[in-house]
């Protein structure tokens, strides 16, 4: 059903990747065919040719179980969930590019289509984000349809040194109504080329004749000498494409829905109640005698002994002979049961699923929740360490950009050579824990000793200046009682540890001495308790 490994392999050896075989998909079609599992509806009906051709066709198959909807939404609730800044949070020692960087955003829309590159990732493994421009009075990033990048290259830093982009438009013609043509972009690192033609989806360039706009990147913008697109695999298996998130799972998919298919086919074809009159007598002669008849409204059917009445079938059989065989006898649950271990299989490859099951149940702690979750959350994790390595290399190019168009509020942003554009994003939970679960966590540690602030940082989320605040409001309100028993607490332990040494300095002097000390004002007699270490006035 996929690209075949052996055609992909002789792609990579002859240089080329026209080489595919008669039914093999090209990436359009791959990533239509995935669109099409995601949305769910006719799924089977548009893979139609592809699957009579691979002999995997079920008549009236339909798609029952599939979970590559569910799949791809987990993605789009873990990756970038919620607003912005908070979705992002953006870390970086040099300030001067948190406010441009948020008016890219802003330019961008991106609050929406952080969304959109959320489920185009996850559904089709790819995340192409390119950097644009508008009148040069903005600059901003836009997603792209990973089936819309036919093909491209990349260097050993992962940077795109070619890329050719095409989708299908509609435009009016001189006689008023909409023509469609093929809009072909081509992308270097010295030059950008534009063709609008007729000729379809990867037609070989020197056919499509001379571009309708060709420009060198420095005539687009000043400095311009790299592709402003980016590009981030789902999951890297080594492939040019990133790897999906159902592609493990889809031939099993496949064959979960054919069982579940025929097994709808069975109860729909016998759930129909049939009814059988017979007679148990022969007339004198030895002829069976018919069966008895009713009172009975219904459409009589010429060519058979059946009279059908509303959804129901009844039968006259002849004489003595019978219906032995009327509803079967299936085990169904048996053929469930099969189905069942199927979608438990699936659910091995998609750990992403368990997600929703657990979260029915209603009564699992955040932390359960976690180790449970826990290969769904690595795969997070990943996915969206590749998808932000490309996120902020966008954001230096459209920073790059926005700098050498002179656009307002990017004069001070520094410079890309020296490290100015550096960044990244604050870690974040995949699976937050709830305010309970976190203050669960620090009391635990309380509880062991660990400082309550320090707690309450590592633990339940709250920042340094929280934790301080609250140790200086509990400082404040405690009672004078409170701090005079913490002060005799304080002063019992240091005589603890003082008492030995003070002993040993008065045993050393003489009880002369002492009361010529005590006569003199200058000491206060002690009664020295010998043997405890303790010492009273």
């Amino acid at each position: 059903m996929l690209l075949s490994r052996v055609t992909r392999g002789l792609a990579r050896m002859f240089g080329t990747t026209a080489v595919r075989k008669p039914n093999e998909l090209t990436e359009r079609q791959l990533a239509q065919m995935l669109e099409d599992y995601y949305i769910n509806n006719s799924l089977y009906t548009n893979l139609l040719e592809f699957f009579r051709g691979e002999n995997l066709w079920t008549p009236n198959m339909a798609a029952l179980r599939n979970p590559t909807y569910a799949v791809v939404e987990f993605y789009a609730m873990t990756l970038w969930p919620g607003p912005l800044p908070d979705a992002l949070p953006i870390v970086t020692e040099h300030d001067a590019i948190v406010e441009p960087i948020k008016q890219i955003w802003q330019w961008s829309n991106w609050g929406v289509k952080k969304q959109v590159a959320a489920r185009k990732y996850a559904m089709i493994g790819d995340l192409f984000v390119k950097v644009a421009t508008r009148d040069r009075e903005r600059v901003y990033l836009q997603v792209i349809d990973g089936k819309n990048v036919s093909d491209f290259d990349v260097d050993e830093r992962g940077f795109i040194t070619w890329l050719r982009y095409e989708v299908q438009c509609l435009r009016r013609g001189a006689d008023g109504r909409n023509e469609p043509y093929t809009h072909t972009e081509v992308w270097d690192r010295e030059r950008y080329r534009l063709w609008e033609h007729t000729r379809g989806f990867d037609a070989e360039l020197d056919r499509l004749g001379n571009p309708s706009t060709e420009s060198a990147l420095g005539e687009l913008v000043p400095g311009l000498d790299f592709v402003p697109w980016v590009h981030a695999p789902f999951r890297d298996i080594g492939d040019k494409r990133g790897m999906p998130a159902i592609w493990p799972a889809i031939d099993k998919i496949d064959e979960c829905n054919r069982k579940g298919t025929r097994l709808a086919e069975l109860m729909f074809m016998f759930n129909k109640p049939h009814l059988a009159t017979k007679a148990n007598a022969v007339a004198p002669d030895g002829r069976p005698l018919p069966a008895p008849t009713f009172k009975l409204s219904g459409e009589k059917k010429s060519d058979t002994d059946r009279l059908s009445i509303g959804d129901m079938e009844v039968w006259q059989c002849p004489g003595n002979s019978s219906v032995d065989f009327l509803i079967p006898d299936l085990n169904w649950q048996s053929h469930r049961d099969q189905i069942t271990d199927d979608l438990a299989e699936i659910a091995r490859d998609l750990p992403e699923v368990r997600y929703y099951d657990l979260m029915e149940s209603g009564d699992v702690s955040g932390r359960a929740l976690l180790l449970k979750m826990g290969p769904a959350i690595m795969r997070v994790l990943e996915s969206r360490g590749n998808a932000e390595t490309a996120i902020i290399r966008a954001h230096q190019m459209a920073l790059t950009i926005g700098k050498s168009l002179g656009i307002s509020g990017f004069a001070g942003v520094g410079d890309y050579k020296k490290g100015d554009f550096e960044h990244t994003f604050k870690s974040r939970d995949v699976i937050p824990l709830t305010d309970d679960d976190r203050g669960n966590t620090a009391k635990v540690f309380v509880d062991m000793g660990v400082p309550l602030g320090q707690s309450l940082q590592r633990y339940a989320g709250w920042t340094a200046e929280q934790a301080d605040a609250l140790d200086a409001r509990a400082a404040d309100l405690k009672s004078p009682e409170q701090q005079a028993a913490e002060q005799e607490a304080i002063v019992a332990a240091a005589s603890q540890k003082i008492g030995p040494i003070v002993q040993q300095a008065l045993e050393t002097i003489s009880t002369g001495a002492i009361d010529a000390l005590v006569k003199s004002g200058a000491l206060e007699r002690m009664t020295i308790a010998k043997g405890n270490g303790s010492a009273t006035a």
